[in-house]
């Protein structure tokens, strides 16, 4: 078990390395970046279903799987970070804490694995709201959140 989501846990950190590049966004602009980040997101959590309930399982029973997934998610959150840190400097994303930012993404992005959302297709309505969400935590003129003045 331990082996096998290693293994996931690695494809997920790649997944994230190779995803949150600034040169994406930049390329892309923000809406079209988001529904290509949505799709490998919602692609890596429903080919890793299984796996990732089972490990979710045996966690409480297994320091290993909890090292594991702390592990890599530490490893994450830090590309999350630079990504963020990355877009606020050529202002494509919103200012405020990276930090706090960069978790909400992570955490909207981990909703994928959620059962209602790992059969949705492009295209569908819920597939466009979870795009929009992260149109609206990341974007720069966003009402999601006031920056203080």
């Amino acid at each position: 078990m331990a082996s096998a989501f290693t293994a996931a846990m690695d494809d997920l950190l790649e997944m994230v390395t190779q995803g949150l590049r600034i040169e994406h966004l930049l390329h892309r602009g923000l809406e079209g970046f988001c529904s290509d980040w949505a799709e490998v997101c919602a692609e890596f959590f429903s080919a890793n279903a299984v796996l990732l309930a089972v490990a979710q399982a045996e966690a409480k029973a297994s320091a290993e799987l909890r090292r594991i997934f702390a592990s890599r998610q530490h490893e994450s959150l830090g590309r999350y970070e630079t990504f963020v840190e990355l877009g606020q400097l050529a202002q494509v994303i919103r200012p405020g804490d990276a930090s706090a930012i960069a978790k909400m993404l992570l955490i909207t992005n981990q909703c994928w694995n959620h059962p209602f959302l790992r059969q949705v297709q492009p295209g569908d309505a819920l597939y466009q709201e979870m795009t929009q969400l992260m149109v609206q935590l990341l974007a720069p003129q966003s009402n999601l959140i006031k920056e203080e003045t």
